[in-house]
């Protein structure tokens, strides 16, 4: 399996460090919402590093954070495919 960044996302990420486009993959592949720790467990990044991450993303709007349901103290990430400008 190969893993690529989409195109409508490619122009947002390609001045970004590898690691952010590593996060972001991570969640691409994701089959649910991710916790911080879940995302540093897959991307085997520290914690910060992904918190930081992760944070990057949601700048870019490529990620939407909310509270975990299951414990609402702690956020869950989602990625999100911007919209493409289709004129």
């Amino acid at each position: 399996m190969t893993l690529a960044v989409d195109d409508a996302v490619r122009p947002i990420l390609e001045d970004e460090p590898a690691n952010i486009v590593a996060v972001w993959l991570v969640l691409q592949e994701a089959d649910e919402p991710m916790t911080t720790n879940e995302v540093a467990e897959a991307s085997t990044f520290s914690t910060t590093a992904a918190r930081r991450a992760l944070r990057r993303l949601l700048d870019h709007g490529l990620v939407t954070r909310r509270p975990d349901p299951k414990d609402g103290r702690r956020p869950i990430h989602e990625p999100k495919v911007p919209p493409t400008d289709a004129r």
